[in-house]
């Protein structure tokens, strides 16, 4: 696999886990069609760069499911526009009133 290919599917992991919450392995494969092994090569690396992080929650029956979530050093990666949002949408109401 290409350094470039390996970066993108990092990135999808990432933006998963942005917009769809705290997640499993086997659930993060199953949105990108992928294998879980393969998720968790890249959620490895994200956590070896403190990107990621995860908690093992204990079910009834059965070995813990380790689920995913975003660090707050990922929030850099992730660009907040609300306020410029907000400014477009002032100055819209101005124009129309």
């Amino acid at each position: 696999m290409k350094a470039e290919d390996s970066g993108r599917a990092r990135d999808k992991v990432l933006f998963h886990l942005k917009t769809k919450g705290p997640q499993t392995a086997a659930q993060l494969a199953r949105r990108l069609g992928v294998t879980p092994m393969a998720v968790r090569q890249h959620l490895y690396g994200l956590e070896q760069d403190a990107l990621v992080s995860f908690i093992d929650e204990r079910k009834r029956v059965g070995r813990p499911s380790r689920i995913w979530r975003l660090t707050s050093k990922s929030t850099a990666m992730f660009p907040d526009n609300h306020s410029e949002l907000a400014v477009g949408i002032i100055d819209a109401v101005k124009a129309a009133f």
